[in-house]
């Protein structure tokens, strides 16, 4: 997509970052064709006003005929523009051309309102350079050169033609004291500015132009590198914990036996002891199991996962039931409000309901014994909203900005439960992007938090 700064449709998009050559022309001649119906319309507006309603002396039939004319080319342009995007295969050739003569017809019609507005005395002849950088920037190669010069004659031109034939001068009283139409030394002065500064402008527009596209060349190697690189660590890390899985369930496994079977005669401490080894392997593998997660999620392939309409509400319903018991272990008051109805999202089941699960989960976890969890979703303008809301320990202001970063707890949390992968958030931000969802988190230390999920609501289509 093409950046612009400013006002959508009236500045320049970005030279660079279009994908290609070939979009990056059609941007540009269609912004151009934009910016000329504003541009073309706000012209005919204030000559009209300007002659009829202030009685500027000036020569409104003619300007109004010149705007027209600009109208009504562009009207041309818009349906050619038209016809090459709905080619299946549109060539560049064709768009460049469609620049050029753009570029050509308005600096004709830019000469015309010179003439029309006073000649050599006209406060329009700087508007030369606006397409001197245009050009410089839709066009490859040296073509800004091409366009000053362009300028600079059809501007001698215009200077010949008063001073030849002075009867076809237009004079507008009282922006200069006298005409100057007849006057040579000022004629070759204005043309010499015009050109020098015609020039410097496609120098300075076409230089940066070109470093910004080195500049971009060298933005999409390094990401590219970057990208490589981030692939290449996914790989690792999804085929080390697949590796690490098997040989900890396997620990887990056998520590379960030895605590079912062996140790009822045991002592006290060989009993904490095993506990305390079946605790950490099971951490280890919550470990590895969100990391094969978070691998997965950065695998182009994952694209490729199941995906259906879901009942929003049902979704959450079951997710809320699976931590009932934990609530009731800790005397806290939960309020479900299923405000969503019969609304559903299309997503995949498991991700929704893993989503669901680390914000309940969490709010049942963080908040202390006889506090209150109030979990709410509903619907509005195509969006659902769901709301968990705590009593618990809050988040540090100051940690607030890396809550959603990989393995990071918040150094109160880790007090309350040492478990805990730091991957939970990182892993629903993901699975939420690639529903097209997003989340956001409000907070008071020792107050508690609310976290807000919001998804696209699924009409069937």
């Amino acid at each position: 997509m093409s950046s612009k700064v400013g006002l959508r449709g009236i500045f320049l998009p970005a030279p660079g970052g279009l994908g290609n050559p070939l979009t990056t022309l059609l941007v540009l001649n269609e912004w151009f064709v934009r910016l000329r119906w504003r541009a073309g319309l706000s012209y005919g507006l204030a000559v009209a006003v300007m002659r009829f309603v202030f009685g500027v002396p000036i020569a409104a039939p003619e300007l109004l005929l010149v705007a027209g004319v600009i109208i009504s080319y562009n009207v041309v342009f818009a349906f050619i523009l038209a016809a090459i995007r709905r080619d299946a295969a549109p060539r560049q050739n064709r768009l460049l051309l469609l620049g050029r003569v753009q570029v050509v017809a308005d600096f004709v019609c830019l000469t015309l309102l010179i003439h029309f507005t006073g000649g050599v005395e006209s406060p329009l002849i700087l508007f030369y350079l606006f397409h001197i950088i245009i050009a410089s920037v839709i066009l490859p190669g040296r073509s800004g050169y091409v366009y000053a010069t362009l300028a600079v004659v059809l501007y001698t031109g215009e200077i010949l033609v008063d001073y030849l034939v002075p009867q076809v001068h237009y004079h507008i009283e009282g922006f200069f004291p006298a005409p100057q139409y007849q006057n040579l030394s000022f004629a070759i002065g204005s043309c010499f500015v015009l050109a020098f500064t015609a020039y410097v402008s496609a120098y300075l527009a076409t230089t940066i132009v070109e470093r910004m596209r080195q500049r971009e060349g060298q933005l999409a190697g390094a990401y590219k590198t970057l990208a490589e690189t981030e692939e290449r660590k996914s790989r690792f890390m999804r085929s080390a914990a697949h590796r690490l899985r098997a040989p900890l369930s396997s620990i887990y496994m056998c520590l379960r036996a030895v605590e079912g079977e062996y140790v009822s005669g045991g002592t006290q401490e060989e009993k904490e002891l095993l506990q305390r080894a079946k605790t950490r392997s099971l951490d280890m593998l919550d470990l590895v199991s969100d990391l094969i997660t978070l691998a997965r999620l950065k695998d182009v392939d994952l694209s490729k996962t199941k995906e259906e309409a879901i009942a929003f509400d049902q979704a959450l319903r079951i997710v809320i039931d699976e931590h009932e018991d934990m609530a009731k272990g800790k005397g806290l008051e939960v309020s479900v409000d299923y405000g969503a109805g019969g609304v559903s999202v299309w997503a995949n089941k498991d991700q929704l309901r893993e989503v669901m699960s680390n914000l309940v989960s969490n709010a049942v976890k963080y908040t202390p014994e006889d506090g209150h969890v109030k979990i709410a979703s509903r619907c509005d303008n195509g969006r659902i909203e769901l709301q968990v809301s705590d009593s618990g320990i809050g988040i540090p202001p100051d940690e607030m900005e890396h809550l959603f970063e990989e393995f990071f707890r918040a150094t109160n949390a880790k007090k309350v439960d040492h478990r805990g992968t730091g991957l939970g958030l990182c892993i629903s931000r993901e699975l939420l992007k690639r529903m097209g969802g997003e989340i956001g988190v409000e907070s008071r230390l020792d107050e508690g938090s609310t976290f807000r999920v919001t998804l696209p609501e699924w009409r069937g289509h």
